[in-house]
């Protein structure tokens, strides 16, 4: 009887870990052969991306913010379904930055994968220096996504 209950226990100790871990909202980093959840093409370069990433814990990768964009636009899912937005970091391509936080450049010498030519920073002085190097412009999200 105290084997049958102990083996209850463990089994019900795995169930809740799985479930746990299966309900995990943390980003995932996007990887060189990762599928685009709008294109589905393999991410070719992980400087560029995004992730969007639901209350429930689904994680949608994207290998260019221009995937990203008409993901939104096709209302895949809804806003107020939406946990976050995030972007890969141009300088740590396994970091992340967020939607609100982010500093966005665009220029044509960045070549994206879809050709959105833009990159994704931290902070304003990373932009910068980027630019500086690159040319374009800095963009804001809000202006991208017409809020």
């Amino acid at each position: 009887m105290q084997q049958s209950f102990n083996k209850l226990k463990f089994l019900s100790f795995i169930f809740l870990l799985l479930i746990t871990a299966s309900c995990s909202t943390e980003p995932q980093p996007i990887k060189m052969g990762d599928n685009c959840s709008f294109c589905l093409m393999g991410v070719a370069d992980n400087r560029f991306g995004a992730e969007i990433i639901t209350k429930k814990g689904k994680i949608y990768k994207f290998d260019d913010t221009h995937c990203l964009l008409e993901f939104i636009k096709a209302n895949t899912v809804p806003k107020g379904e939406q946990k976050s937005i995030l972007f890969v970091d141009f300088e740590a391509p396994h970091g992340f930055v967020d939607a609100d936080n982010v500093f966005l450049l665009k220029s044509e010498d960045l070549r994206s994968p879809m050709g959105s030519n833009i990159a994704a920073f931290k902070t304003l002085t990373a932009l910068t220096a980027n630019q500086t190097k690159l040319g374009g412009e800095e963009v804001k999200w809000a202006s991208l996504t017409n809020k």
